[in-house]
């Protein structure tokens, strides 16, 4: 589709101004995810030394007991910050034990402005490493094409 067919396509005047701020906010690139793994991508790496770096990330895991908790944050971080800024979280595994329940989350998730396809990647990898841990089972199961 060539940009003066998507424009003729929207009809500015059904939107309401609630979705075209968010339009604002984020721009079709974040939306859209690249093929570059999020772990390959050199901004997501800071070096420690020459030949180390740390990955920076936006969740990260608790342990309080048996249970497991997510945090969501919007800004990347390589070690889990103390305090709480713009946070989503804490996300109890057991809302997310299931394909169904990790969808209400993402959901919920992408309501926020500056939830990101990478944030979605990495909370989707988060949750499938500990479930796969926990069960033996894949969280999400491809039926092929």
């Amino acid at each position: 589709m060539k940009s003066h067919e998507a424009d003729e396509w929207v009809k500015p005047h059904k939107l309401t101004e609630e979705t075209i701020a968010f339009f604002k906010k984020r721009t079709m690139n974040d939306l859209i995810d690249g093929r570059v793994s999020y772990y390959e991508k050199e901004k997501n790496i800071e070096m420690v030394d020459k030949k180390r770096g740390k990955l920076k990330k936006n969740v990260f895991v608790q342990k309080k007991g048996e249970n497991v908790f997510f945090k969501v944050f919007k800004d990347k971080y390589t070690e889990e910050p103390k305090k709480d800024g713009d946070i989503y979280g804490l996300i109890d595994y057991k809302n997310c034990n299931t394909s169904d329940k990790v969808l209400g989350q993402i959901r919920y998730l992408i309501g926020f402005d500056w939830c990101t396809s990478e944030i979605i990647d990495q909370f989707l990898h988060t949750v499938e490493a500990i479930h796969v841990t926990r069960t033996g089972e894949l969280l999400f199961k491809s039926e092929g094409r």
